[in-house]
């Protein structure tokens, strides 16, 4: 026998059946891969000899070997497996936290941008940065503040801040005259000059009295109502209203204040018995003042399916158009199918021509037809700016320039307009102007509120819009601005409305309420073409 013959006759009785054991221990335990690799190097070196050397055990050994080697393999392939996956899983989430913080950056950028163009365009200081109308705080008296202090007779007109119902912390006393220690806009309030948004308020420097007799105004009725409702949502417990009351005040030694000898007022018993200095730089009781005037922050609720506004003829801006820009704020809390806000526009059957600022497909929307076209076209805001303003006031703004329509939400250009418009408007047989409604009779609008509505016979610019979206607009008005609809000063109740730049001349109310706007807007000015149809 020879030793290969000796090698094989070991392996088969002795050195197989023990490596094979040691494969299987090594494969079932967590011995070191140097082991197993060992172990079966032997394995394989020995299962060769048997090949090689003993041809009717090769059918056997090779079936064996197959067995084990696809079995080490599928082991390998499952820890590769194992390794991939885990790999992909921390790509994935490394990519989707990525993704996660670029659109976290960027929508706090936005927020940045929004709070910025915010607090520029509601910049509170002690004048109107435009107009030059003083300011004045919720706590604001004339006692206190020296620009104030002026000769009896002398009249202000001062722009006051929103809330100012509910605070501040000068009381008035007194109902006209109001004791110089009272504040300004809460005084106004209080007689009803003003409302509890941004307004303006003038009054006039009186001679002081001895007694301030205090009066009530509030709450005949509710002067703030609330928006309608989203019946989709909760209903919220309906806020309480401060009432703004005046209060008395009385010198109780304002006889001693007159000199018994001449009978006249000495300055020096006025300052000992009609006058109070808590400070070296402030005195009180050296003057009153009278409420003349107040313009509170006006706009349109429109009731029911019955409410809108006859504007008359659209003759002002339908002769040889081919720009135009329509503007309005608006809370609408239904979104319909459609409907109109600011509208001159007819679309029945073959009919077709004008314009339209409202809801197309139950979205903000602005569309119009030009002459080229012959087509009505809208551009429509997507759902992102649409919903999250449901119920809210918006801005919105459509414009043409003779080529595309352009639409905006509260500044943001949403997009153009992909159909062909070019040329002139196609005014299609539309005559007439109308705010919530597109013909007489058939309101669109339930429920909803507009104010400051603008059009302009000028395509305006994305910056122009926002540049004077929150606030009023100032005399001499634009040589564009056609239609200037500010409804500020005028009074509730009426039925016939006043337009600010005079192009029209028929205003007529239909079951539609002027309300205090609860816009935020800069009230730079007085409307002073619709004060003096007064």
């Amino acid at each position: 026998m020879g030793v290969a013959e000796i090698m094989v006759s070991a392996f088969e009785e002795e050195g197989g059946p023990v490596v094979a054991e040691t494969l299987q221990t090594q494969k079932k335990g967590s011995s070191s891969k140097k082991v197993l690799v060992t172990g079966l190097t032997l394995f394989l070196v020995a299962a060769v000899l048997v090949i090689v050397f003993k041809p009717e055990a090769q059918s056997d050994s090779v079936q064996n070997l197959d067995t084990i080697l696809v079995e080490e393999k599928g082991s390998v392939q499952a820890d590769n497996l194992d390794t991939m996956l885990e790999e992909e899983k921390y790509s994935v989430h490394a990519r989707a936290t990525r993704v996660k913080q670029a659109a976290s950056t960027e929508l706090s950028q936005v927020r940045t941008q929004e709070l910025t163009l915010k607090e520029k365009a509601f910049d509170w200081s002690e004048t109107n940065p435009d107009t030059g109308m003083m300011r004045v705080n919720c706590s604001t008296t004339v006692a206190k503040d020296k620009r104030f202090w002026g000769t009896i007779g002398q009249k202000y007109t001062v722009e006051c801040p929103e809330n100012c119902g509910h605070n501040g912390n000068h009381m008035p006393y007194g109902c006209a005259p109001y004791l110089d220690d009272s504040g300004i806009c809460k005084s106004a309030i209080q007689q009803g000059a003003l409302g509890n948004d941004r307004g303006i308020v003038s009054f006039v420097l009186v001679e002081p009295i001895e007694k301030y007799v205090g009066c009530v105004s509030w709450p005949l009725e509710d002067p703030f109502p609330d928006p309608p409702r989203d019946p989709s949502k909760p209903k919220k417990k309906k806020k309480s209203w401060t009432v703004v009351t005046s209060e008395d005040w009385t010198w109780h030694q304002w006889k001693k204040g007159v000199d018994k000898t001449t009978g006249k007022v000495t300055d020096k018993l006025k300052k000992k018995y009609r006058e109070h200095c808590p400070t070296s730089d402030y005195c009180f009781g050296l003057r009153a003042f009278n409420i003349s005037g107040g313009e509170m922050n006006t706009g349109l609720q429109f009731k029911d399916d019955n409410s809108y506004v006859d504007l008359g003829s659209n003759s002002a801006i339908s002769s040889n158009v081919d720009q135009i820009t329509v503007e309005t704020w608006v809370m609408d809390s239904t979104l319909a199918d459609s409907s109109a806000y600011v509208s001159s526009a007819v679309v029945e059957g073959s009919s077709v021509g004008g314009f339209n600022l409202g809801t197309h497909a139950g979205r903000f929307g602005f569309g119009m037809s030009s002459k080229d076209s012959g087509d009505f076209s809208y551009v429509i805001g997507p759902d992102f700016l649409v919903k999250p303003n449901k119920g809210k006031w918006t801005h919105l703004a459509g414009t043409y320039d003779g080529q595309s329509i352009k639409f905006y939400i509260n500044g943001k250009y949403v997009g153009c307009s992909g159909d062909a418009q070019s040329g002139e408007i196609n005014w299609g047989g539309a005559t007439k102007l109308f705010m919530g409604a597109f013909s007489a009779g058939k309101g669109t609008f339930a429920g909803g509120f507009l104010d400051e509505t603008r059009i302009w016979k000028a395509a305006r610019s994305q910056t122009q819009i926002q540049q004077f979206m929150s606030k009023t607009l100032n005399e001499p008005y634009f040589p564009t601005l056609v239609v200037y609809l500010r409804w500020d000063g005028q009074k509730k109740g009426e039925t016939k409305g006043c337009e600010d730049t005079g192009t029209l001349d028929t205003l007529r109310l239909h079951n539609v309420e002027l309300v205090e706007s609860h816009v935020k807007l800069d009230m730079g000015s007085v409307s002073e073409t619709c004060k003096a149809k007064e």
